[in-house]
């Protein structure tokens, strides 16, 4: 058995215990009793307490549960922008002047920034993708891995992102010149489901799979909006998107 949950069942039946000579008292028990049973008690709850502790611990690298970009840092308690993002201005100058995150932290994707731990790749001139840095290149084209973004394709403008804190995919970023747009749509907001077909459980293969159509082909997504804490309905046609140039980058990184 886990040591955790040996420790755990251990200290479980000792308070069911505590519990029982609570409600069921016995009248000529002495003060010795009751102060034994309230020691136990005591060290009974330290150590089902301690056995969750030694479970959790801070992983710096782990995202933020409701804030988009942002994982935990070094330091417990703190916080950074995911790689290949910065704080925006108004960010930056509030943890300057106070020193802590200020209620609605925002970032910006930055070209240039070095992936941690992978020195000779940097962030594309695309939101999300990551290429060689100045002078290197890739040592073979894997197309498992890698993809060429072309400048002009025909789609919604929108990339989308798995979140562990809504149930559903965040946008991550909209194209300026796409049908996306041109809707009341904006980074952070979860869709929810694509003509009837909800979007929980399923990859973000799949679900991208649903929102491939023709030009003019139209969709009704419903999205969830975690700033306002409601959903929102919008129709959408596919269209022409624009992503002004073109890269070959790796979609998705992970060390």
């Amino acid at each position: 058995m886990h040591p955790l949950l040996a420790r755990t069942r251990l200290s479980f039946s000792v308070l069911v215990l505590v519990f029982m000579s609570a409600v069921l008292p016995n009248a000529n028990a002495e003060s010795a009793s009751d102060s034994f049973w309230e020691a136990v008690g005591t060290e009974a709850a330290k150590q089902f307490l301690g056995a969750i502790g030694d479970a959790m611990q801070w992983k710096p690298g782990t995202p933020h549960r409701t804030i988009p970009h942002v994982v935990a840092a070094e330091a417990e308690n703190s916080w950074r922008p995911a790689p290949g993002y910065l704080w925006d201005a108004a960010t930056e100058q509030a943890i300057s002047l106070t020193g802590k995150l200020p209620d609605n932290p925002r970032t910006e994707w930055t070209e240039g920034l070095r992936y941690p731990g992978y020195p000779n790749l940097v962030s594309s001139s695309l939101e999300g993708y990551w290429r060689p840095a100045n002078g290197f290149g890739w040592a073979s084209d894997d197309e498992t891995k890698l993809e060429v973004v072309e400048p002009e394709y025909v789609g919604l403008g929108m990339v989308f992102d798995p979140t562990p804190a809504y149930t559903g995919f965040q946008i991550r970023s909209i194209f300026p010149d796409s049908p996306a747009a041109k809707l009341s749509l904006r980074r952070g907001m979860v869709l929810r489901s694509v003509d009837g077909i909800d979007t929980k459980d399923r990859t973000i293969d799949s679900v991208l799979a649903l929102l491939k159509g023709t030009e003019g082909q139209t969709f009704l997504l419903v999205f969830f909006d975690p700033l306002y804490g409601k959903e929102d309905i919008v129709k959408i046609a596919v269209g022409k998107v624009r992503t002004g140039k073109t890269d070959r980058s790796i979609r998705s990184f992970k060390q």
